[in-house]
């Protein structure tokens, strides 16, 4: 409990419930318990807690909907290793972070399904909904006197769709990996039983921490740095000398497990390619990036320093309060608020002096979010610990900080990211499905700025999941073609863009041809060109018009830059047909 009552005696005028007026006092503690009771049977407790998990399942079920099976983003860099899914991958160094725990999971999804990202984003999402109940069990345990429902009325915030990218990018499961750690690590080794087991447990899950994700690496040091000033209390508090020895065993079995978990990871470590330095506290980018990231946990996206100094205040007043009003002798359960507090605030500055040189915008990465979000319900805590002898101001504080949240998440309910995330990669999918398909440079500019080529012929020979079931749309389509019934094509098409730069549209045929479709280009009725429609147009596919290949797109002829009037008429080769829309006269300069 916040409460420490371990050191209370009969001259303490606070415990005297016993004495004069203490009867009225455990009245009035009585009704109020006996009021609190009575709330809980009523109706907005209860919508509370439906509202929570309605509102996971919803989150749930976008994540479902919106999970594509293409790698994106990072999950490419899967395929640069030159043994991807060996063991040395799974301890290799990923930009500057280990994330072992994640590259296992990739492992046993590509032993189980050959790797299908679509598994893997549930998964991630699954593994996020045990983060956030861990996170909301741990404070029921440490703060009794807060009800479930107030609780989970704060956790709500958790389940922002501003989190998109760590919930539809699989590989950013090591953002859940790494805090679920962290909050199971400080919750062992600063409980009120100090056991071997249950450090073993603490120092383990600080150790994954340190290899799920490179913030481990800021956060972990810090745990156990603070956990040697626990213990150290705990021993100089010891009444005998016998408790005291325990006390620094258990220290130095935490300590030299960790500090040879740190040295470890720094074997063959590199500095990344594209590092840009640090930005140290002294300069004013470090304060202005800190503060943003602190601000984003609180749903916070627009850059503002100020918003974001009111927020820090948030989570370190209670903190620093709490210190000084207890003269530093904290009950257990506000050393493991306080050291998870202390460890996602260092871990946000660490951020920051990261993040900094790349401009002031990557302090509302959507990724980031989730370092800061748990301060939402840790700041709650601490709230309700440090004001739990002024009931009178405690509630009016915490229904403050709730609506301060409902305000600054206002505008981060919508979940039409998802739905664009989703169809990027659908298109990314069909592009890759045209390199199978016919080769080219592959790229695919949905997925990754630069060219695929080799992570899709890696791909290929590894017969990974979403390769496996783009084959088989690929076969189907030839089906198609090869088992139509031969007729007279019925042709179909579109003129998109008519202007001085490009001409532009679609054109196919049903039966679906072997092969592209020429296109003719006339001036005032002469034909000027042969155009293939060969380019991806994704969208006709979709829509089941026509191949992914049939769009034609290129250069308004030279011989029309003349600053005459001309007409423009787009037929399909050796056909008298007109794809539909918009042709007229264009009057174009000559070229400079």
């Amino acid at each position: 409990m916040c409460l420490d009552t371990s050191h209370r005696n009969a001259a303490d005028p606070e415990s005297r419930h016993h004495t004069v007026g203490g009867d009225q006092v455990a009245l009035a503690e009585n009704r109020s318990e006996f009021a609190q009771r009575a709330w809980m049977s009523t109706w907005a407790p209860r919508m509370v807690v439906g509202g929570f998990v309605s509102l996971f399942l919803v989150h749930f079920a976008f994540v479902w909907k919106s999970s594509v099976n293409i790698p994106s983003d990072d999950e490419w860099s899967v395929f640069r290793s030159p043994a991807p899914f060996s063991l040395s991958w799974i301890l290799s160094q990923h930009n500057e972070h280990r994330i072992v725990t994640t590259k296992f999971v990739i492992w046993l999804l590509y032993q189980l399904t050959g790797w299908n990202l679509r598994a893997h984003i549930i998964l991630n999402f699954i593994i996020f909904g045990v983060t956030v109940g861990w996170l909301i069990w741990v404070v029921r345990q440490l703060e009794p006197r807060m009800r479930l429902w107030v609780i989970l009325s704060f956790a709500v915030f958790l389940l922002s769709p501003v989190l998109w990218m760590n919930h539809l990018i699989g590989l950013q499961v090591c953002f859940h990996f790494w805090l679920l750690s962290l909050l199971i690590s400080t919750y062992f080794l600063f409980g009120s039983i100090q056991t071997w087991r249950r450090l073993a447990i603490g120092v383990l899950a600080t150790i994954v921490s340190l290899y799920s994700l490179g913030t481990g690496m800021i956060s972990g040091p810090t745990v156990i740095f603070l956990f040697c000033v626990f213990k150290v209390d705990r021993a100089v508090s010891a009444p005998s000398r016998q408790e005291r020895a325990h006390e620094i065993k258990q220290l130095g079995f935490v300590a030299v497990a960790a500090v040879s978990a740190i040295v470890v990871w720094f074997v063959g470590f590199l500095k990344p390619n594209n590092s840009r330095g640090l930005a140290l506290p002294f300069a004013m980018s470090f304060w202005r990036q800190f503060l943003n990231l602190v601000a984003f946990g609180f749903g916070i996206d627009r850059i503002s320093s100020v918003l974001g100094g009111i927020c820090l205040l948030i989570v370190v007043v209670p903190v620093v309060m709490q210190v000084i009003q207890k003269r530093g002798k904290l009950s257990t359960a506000q050393w493991t608020i306080n050291v998870t507090v202390i460890a996602i605030v260092f871990t946000l500055a660490s951020v920051a002096a990261g993040r900094a040189p790349f401009g002031i915008e990557w302090s509302k990465t959507s990724r980031y979010a989730e370092i800061g979000m748990p301060l939402i319900i840790l700041s709650a805590v601490s709230w309700s610990c440090l004001l739990q002898r002024r009931k009178i101001i405690r509630v009016p504080v915490l229904v403050s900080l709730w609506f301060f949240c409902l305000i600054s998440f206002s505008n981060n309910w919508s979940f039409h990211t998802y739905r664009e995330v989703a169809a990027t990669k659908r298109i990314g999918a069909l592009c890759a499905q045209v390199y199978y398909a016919n080769g080219g440079d592959g790229l695919c500019p949905h997925l990754w700025p630069t060219s695929l080529a080799a992570p899709f012929d890696r791909a290929r020979q590894m017969n990974l999941s979403f390769y496996r079931e783009i084959s088989a749309r690929i076969e189907f389509d030839r089906d198609q073609v090869i088992n139509a019934t031969p007729s007279t094509p019925s042709y179909s098409g579109w003129l998109d863009v008519v202007n001085c730069q490009r001409i532009a549209g679609w054109a196919t045929s049903t039966p679906r041809p072997p092969t592209p479709l020429n296109v003719d280009l006339y001036a005032e009725g002469r034909m000027i060109g042969t155009f293939p429609a060969e380019h991806f147009r994704p969208e006709v596919y979709q829509a089941g018009a026509g191949p992914l290949l049939c769009g034609f797109d290129f250069p308004t002829p030279e011989m029309l830059r003349d600053g005459q009037p001309h007409s423009i008429t787009v037929k399909i080769a050796g056909a008298s047909f007109l794809p539909t829309g918009t042709t007229g006269a264009v009057t174009c300069s000559p070229a400079k």
